[in-house]
């Protein structure tokens, strides 16, 4: 399958449905050429398909790094190169999808966990341009969820609380959701003062976009919901 054929048949898998066949079906593609190919759709503007091309991706890297794990932690230092201002790159779902590739690989996750939070470190590597923040935020909470034994609590919520006014409602709303998993009393003043928030925020679920508000994130978190 060519380049062309290959991008064509990706993009309609990740279009299909049920939502679960289509990462799965692509994870057992051949490797590099799909690895690339998904890379280039998870930096599209939003929208469902871009993010299930995170999804696939993040197992398609977990099945290389079963196979080469050199290979496999060649590529997510390839992420955060793209996240360095010194790469001429913007990184635009890069954040994302290296949270879901932690998220789905412990080895990967114990070994680049900490570089993935300085960049929501103030005086690290902190990333002052919103959408990646959010990308960042969306990736924690998926990590939060996916590896709570590898997340220091305390120093997960200095980094992420001072984001909880932040003026982007997608930021505030991510913030919430990415410490709301980490226990219920984290950061509990501070959240359920955005209860009243009612600032539209998009949430990919893994499976669904959400369209929910920072109030709803906010009432929620405080609940203790996992989601």
């Amino acid at each position: 399958m060519g380049r062309a054929g290959l991008k064509r048949h990706l993009e309609a898998s990740l279009a299909s449905e049920p939502v679960d066949a289509a990462p799965n079906e692509i994870a057992r593609l051949p490797g590099h050429a799909v690895r690339r190919q998904l890379l280039r759709l998870v930096c599209r503007p939003e929208g469902l398909r871009r993010w299930r091309a995170v999804t696939a991706l993040g197992r398609a890297v977990d099945d290389l790094a079963d196979d080469d794990f050199e290979a496999a932690r060649e590529f997510v230092r390839r992420l955060l190169w793209g996240l360095n201002e010194e790469s001429g790159t913007v990184g635009f779902g890069l954040p994302e999808s290296l949270g879901e590739i932690l998220a789905v690989n412990e080895r990967l996750a114990a070994e680049y966990l900490p570089l993935f939070l300085s960049y929501l470190g103030p005086g690290e590597n902190f990333l002052e341009f919103e959408p990646l923040q959010r990308g960042v935020l969306w990736g924690l909470g998926r990590l939060v969820r996916a590896r709570p034994g590898l997340i220091d609590r305390e120093d997960v919520t200095r980094r992420v609380a001072p984001l909880l006014s932040s003026p982007d409602p997608e930021v505030r709303g991510l913030a919430v959701w990415a410490l709301g998993a980490l226990a219920p009393g984290t950061a509990l003043g501070a959240r359920q003062a955005l209860a009243g928030d009612q600032a539209p925020v998009s949430l990919y679920d893994g499976r669904r976009l959400i369209q929910t508000t920072v109030g709803d994130l906010a009432r929620g978190a405080s609940a203790g919901s996992p989601d």
